[in-house]
């Protein structure tokens, strides 16, 4: 795969990942038309319908599943999922699909979904078999919340910044990122090297995954 089609492939591995409560099998932009004002833990914990929160996430493997965080499905690092909420995937294309929380893991902050994919693969992001190199380039992707209607996906720089073999988090990344881009994959400026899974904020460690 050349460089062009390799950045276009990862670049549709990146979702948006809508939190939805009460459970509605509705279009995540119709259940924006519908929010009820409010805070997002607010919405969700009354059971309001409309978007409780969002964040972002990719795909790990052709047949639908993605890793996001765990606060991305859960609203908090160490809450466990609330009963009255679903997923909705908004895929590069526009495509929205209903999505499974399969589980969860609050000490590595790691959400594991899977959707039904209806037209064979789907891009995806293969986990990496070793560390990138420290001061290596990164490129951090994800859908941040802007406020407008239509999400737009987000591409921001960074490196890394330290490793640390054997620690909770081994890869540690100097980098900006903005709200609702948290899940988002980390690859390196080739697109094709380890880097990492976001998790939050600056300076925070990740784990590690590469372009396929």
């Amino acid at each position: 795969m050349n460089l062009k089609s390799r950045v276009g492939w990862i670049l549709a591995s990146a979702v948006v990942i809508y939190v939805l409560a009460p459970a509605l099998d509705v279009p995540a932009a119709d259940a924006r038309q519908r929010s009820a004002p409010g805070a997002p833990s607010e919405v969700a914990k009354e059971g309001r319908p409309g978007p409780a929160w969002s964040g972002s996430g990719f795909f790990i493997s052709g047949d639908g599943y993605l890793l996001t965080n765990h606060h991305v499905a859960t609203g908090d690092p160490k809450s466990a999922p609330l009963k009255n909420i679903t997923f909705r995937v908004r895929l590069d294309d526009g495509t929205e699909k209903n999505a499974e929380l399969v589980a969860v893991d609050d000490k590595a902050d790691i959400a594991l979904m899977k959707i039904k994919t209806d037209k064979g693969s789907v891009p995806f992001l293969q986990v990496a078999d070793d560390n990138p190199k420290q001061a290596a380039k990164a490129l951090v992707l994800g859908y941040p919340v802007t406020g407008e209607e239509e999400p737009t996906l987000q591409i921001s720089e960074g490196q890394v910044k330290s490793l640390h073999p054997g620690a909770e988090h081994e890869v540690w990344f100097d980098l900006n990122t903005t709200h609702g881009n948290s899940g988002g994959p980390i690859v390196d400026r080739t697109c094709k090297g380890p880097e990492g899974h976001l998790r939050s904020g600056r300076h925070r460690g990740v784990r590690r995954r590469k372009a396929h």
